[in-house]
């Protein structure tokens, strides 16, 4: 059923490399590009030349006060 609906889609869009390999891999006569990958997150060498801050820090998250995000 997917392959199906990756033949019929105009595009795809996944968050990891290896999940648009395996859509791909599954579906060869569809066009690379139709398939993309959106990186979630942050890219770390925006951040490796930062100086350390001269006094602790704060951090601020946006999530729900629940345990399993680890806000306890």
């Amino acid at each position: 059923m997917l392959a199906a609906k990756l033949r019929l889609c105009r595009f795809a869009r996944t968050v990891t490399q290896d999940c648009a390999r395996r859509l791909r891999a599954l579906v060869p006569e569809v066009p690379a590009e139709k398939v993309a990958c959106v990186l979630l997150g942050l890219d770390l060498r925006d951040w490796q030349d930062a100086p350390a801050p001269p006094r602790r820090g704060r951090l601020l998250s946006a999530a729900r006060l629940v345990e399993k995000k680890g806000l306890h």
